[in-house]
């Protein structure tokens, strides 16, 4: 593992225990590389030994496009700070499905957390589709990230960071909340 890959938490770019699909809540390897998603976004790193060997999800699928692609950097871009976890409205709090006193089915909404992502819900323009806010913080956040403004099809959207490369996954419409963010803006979102 090269010291850029450490200084990435792969394990953020996995599901949480809301998501159905177990075998996307931690990384996972497949030939030379381990991978790690929710299914919106997904991160490739060299091979890591701790990440077990899964041939079901054909993750290198989604980075097709990658060896013809025209990497450039984002440019600086000035995000307000991260809303905080709100109350899932769907179980008040509880974590749990029903209002009885024992019950023990977990909330779907929030996974039995019983708050939720605020984020989830936002949308924004970047390098010309929409994607959600959440996953461009988590973009932004990786070491020297750069994107391919232009690619042939209109798939996820690819990059590229000091120790792995990567897709996001595009919108198909826009969230409750949407705000506009382009390379090289200063304003806060």
């Amino acid at each position: 593992m090269n010291q850029a890959t450490a200084a990435v938490d792969i394990q953020s770019f996995c599901a949480g225990p809301e998501q159905r699909r177990i075998v996307l809540q931690s990384p996972f390897t497949r030939g030379a590389y381990t991978y790690a998603t929710d299914g919106h976004i997904l991160i490739r790193v060299d091979r890591l030994d701790s990440a077990p060997i899964d041939d079901k999800i054909a993750a290198e699928k989604v980075l097709i496009g990658l060896d013809a692609a025209t990497f450039a950097p984002v440019g600086t871009i000035v995000l307000a700070a991260k809303m905080p976890a709100q109350e899932c409205n769907a179980c008040e709090g509880r974590g749990t499905e029903h209002d009885c006193p024992r019950c023990e089915c977990q909330c779907e909404a929030c996974g039995g957390r019983g708050s939720i992502d605020p984020e989830r819900t936002v949308s924004v323009d970047f390098a010309g589709a929409i994607f959600a806010l959440k996953y461009v913080r988590q973009l932004l956040s990786l070491p020297n990230v750069e994107i391919a403004f232009e690619t042939a099809t209109p798939g996820p959207l690819l990059f590229r960071f000091d120790g792995g490369v990567g897709a996001l996954m595009r919108c198909a419409t826009r969230g409750d909340h949407h705000v506009a963010l382009q390379p090289s803006t200063h304003d806060p979102i």
